[in-house]
């Protein structure tokens, strides 16, 4: 097998279709004679001749016809692929996929993804909610570009950056409890809880919390999700484990926190990538749009 340089294809695609070398080679922006002297040494590697020479000009032989169908699909082709890489560059065409909870997108993903999505409407937007570990697994796989995700992990494979930094609290509705004085958080062990469901990891920061203080909570509702904590919680079910930051200004009409003389420790928000695999153009940009919006410099 020849290997043809691929330049030489370039200028016998070129000169093919005009039929004349003068026209070739002020369409390649080369002199005639290199235009001449590529032609001959292609025919030389390939061992035959692809055009007629006569005082009329240049046509294709047999050979030349069959050969220059093959060379026309393939730069057909790569003229298509560079078209369709700039596409991804100038963010005309592409596709991010991001994993995160359903809570996360609701606070730190919704406002970008507004003003994303007005600038690049043209991106697909795919977003996989799930556990961390799952999406981690997810991320590690390549089928998803970036996580947002609130859980203390340490893994070589991801890149991450934190983007808030929060505290969880005791939420409850304060037409069913009364909470007024600053307590410690054993006076919860008899009350009704609601939790997410464990291998969550809010569960997780909950679990630990209780195995620090030595408490044992045994009236527990579990559920699916953080947002789920909060309406049962408004509905007066019970005392539930939130994030506090995440209360807004109608949550706080209704719901209120429990005083503790323990001080609940700080968790943080991050995303991340994977170490090993190039974000592609429109993740790279939905990421500076993600750190905009939270105020994070690169």
């Amino acid at each position: 097998m020849t290997n043809i340089d691929f330049e030489l294809l370039k200028i016998f695609y070129e000169v093919a279709k005009e039929e004349n070398i003068t026209r070739a080679s002020e369409n390649l922006f080369i002199s005639q004679p290199a235009v001449s002297q590529s032609i001959k040494k292609l025919e030389n590697e390939l061992g035959g001749v692809l055009f007629n020479r006569n005082n009329k000009g240049l046509s294709l032989t047999e050979e030349g016809k069959s050969f220059f169908e093959y060379v026309k699909r393939a730069i057909e082709m790569i003229e298509k692929g560079e078209d369709e890489f700039s596409n991804f560059k100038s963010l005309k065409s592409g596709k991010v996929k991001i994993g995160i909870s359903t809570m996360l997108a609701k606070q730190i993903l919704i406002k970008p993804l507004i003003h994303f999505h007005k600038d690049f409407g043209d991106i697909k937007i795919e977003i996989l909610n799930g556990l961390t570990k799952d999406l981690i697994e997810e991320l590690e796989k390549g089928n998803l570009d970036i996580i947002i995700f609130s859980e203390n992990i340490n893994s070589g494979n991801l890149d991450s950056v934190v983007i808030k930094e929060c505290h969880h609290c005791f939420i409850y509705n304060k037409e069913f409890y009364q909470f007024d004085e600053i307590m410690s958080l054993r006076h919860l062990e008899n009350t009704p809880l609601i939790l997410q469901r464990r291998k969550s990891n809010t569960r997780e920061m909950f679990d630990i919390l209780a195995k620090e203080y030595d408490l044992n909570f045994a009236n527990v509702t579990e559920v699916v999700s953080q947002e789920l904590v909060k309406t049962l919680a408004e509905c007066g079910l019970g005392v539930g484990f939130f994030v506090k930051e995440f209360l807004d200004r109608k949550d706080k009409k209704l719901l209120s926190t429990v005083k503790l003389k323990e001080q609940l420790p700080l968790f943080q928000i991050k995303l991340a990538k994977s170490s090993f695999q190039q974000p592609t153009f429109a993740a790279q940009k939905m990421i500076e749009y993600i750190m905009k919006e939270n105020n994070i410099e690169k």
